[in-house]
């Protein structure tokens, strides 16, 4: 089973939602704990920034894709955009507030 999601934002939204939940999970333990592998919170949210908003159950594979069709891809055809269906990358503003929430999150957490 996979899920598309329409937009970068909703994926993060996403990520940031499922995190929520896990972090407010922990804080409800007694004594509550707060989150100590931080790594693993970004390397989730890096995936939101970076991937294609679509989870599978199984091992996704990844596709060779020659370089001349990557370049093709990425300039265009001649009749205008190739539109692939992909999610656009985030924005720097986008992995600015991304990371700003993470570390209030995890600092929050601890004091």
């Amino acid at each position: 089973m996979s899920v598309r999601v329409a937009s970068r934002e909703s994926i993060i939204e996403g990520a940031k939602g499922q995190i929520e939940a896990w972090h407010e999970k922990l804080l409800e333990l007694d004594p509550p704990v707060a989150e100590t592998l931080e790594t693993c919170s970004l390397a989730f949210l890096h995936e939101a920034i970076t991937g294609d908003g679509v989870r599978s159950q199984k091992q996704a594979s990844s596709a060779f894709v020659p370089l001349y069709e990557a370049i093709r891809r990425a300039m265009g055809d001649e009749a205008g955009e190739v539109d692939d269906g992909a999610v656009p990358p985030a924005t720097p503003a986008q992995i600015a507030e991304v990371s700003r929430w993470l570390s209030d999150r995890i600092f929050s957490d601890a004091w």
